[in-house]
């Protein structure tokens, strides 16, 4: 059960396939979301619905879209105008560690840094001004992101700029609608599932992102939630 209603609400997530998007996916679906899925690997879209099972994946839609680029991010947003978005999740990026900055190749810095942020200004660029005046636009990030971590540097300068992207979305929107930067630490996933007790699991991470969505009062800031303790904390700070 959740202790969120969303029925009322029809969430975009991008980055629902990966391993902690589909936490996100699953914990707004049972907190009676409709939830709106796209990418551009069906195979993975599949696999996501598989996962879900018949019950929830009745109120999702997987939608066989790119949106990496400009051009792509806004077709799809076009594609949608139609759904009564009234949120969007922004859950993009991987982790990569092993260079350090002089040791880095023009392809991982292009897959790590480039690849990450327009994807993520793309999907600013075409999602932020289709939500609703009462929408909210979630950035999913990393504790990289606000400390930096020797040889993942590209993945820590990605997650650097998505918190200041957040921060002029605020300030060019004016809280219509609302944005948050929910900073994240290691997660507990299908793909990675052993991990130290103060971790979230992917689905801890979900209803981090449910709290999100539901709660207007968090709006046009950057909220931690990188272990347990920290997101028992924001559950109870704004409950």
């Amino acid at each position: 059960m959740s202790a969120h209603d969303l029925s009322a609400r029809t969430v975009l997530v991008a980055g629902g396939t990966g391993n902690v998007g589909e936490g996100i996916v699953r914990a707004l679906l049972t907190s009676g979301a409709r939830v709106v899925v796209p990418s551009a690997r069906p195979g993975r879209l599949a696999e996501l619905r598989e996962l879900l099972g018949a019950e929830r994946a009745a109120r999702l839609e997987l939608v066989d879209h790119p949106y990496e680029s400009f051009d792509d991010a806004a077709a799809l947003a076009d594609r949608l105008a139609d759904h009564g978005l009234t949120d969007a999740v922004a859950a993009i990026g991987g982790w990569h560690q092993g260079e350090h900055v002089w040791e880095l190749t023009e392809e991982t810095w292009r897959r790590d840094f480039l690849s990450t942020v327009t994807t993520h200004v793309a999907l600013a660029r075409a999602f932020v001004r289709a939500l609703p005046a009462d929408g909210s636009y979630t950035f999913i990030t990393g504790t990289a992101s606000v400390e930096a971590v020797a040889t993942a540097g590209p993945v820590s300068m990605a997650g650097a700029a998505q918190l200041m992207l957040r921060q002029v979305v605020s300030a060019e929107a004016a809280g219509s609608p609302r944005a948050v930067s929910l900073v994240l630490g290691p997660i507990v996933s299908r793909s990675r599932p052993q991990g130290k007790k103060e971790w979230l699991t992917a689905d801890q991470a979900g209803e981090a992102v449910a709290h999100v969505v539901a709660t207007p009062g968090l709006r046009d800031e950057t909220i931690a939630a990188p272990t347990v303790d920290a997101l028992e904390g924001l559950l109870g700070a704004t409950a």
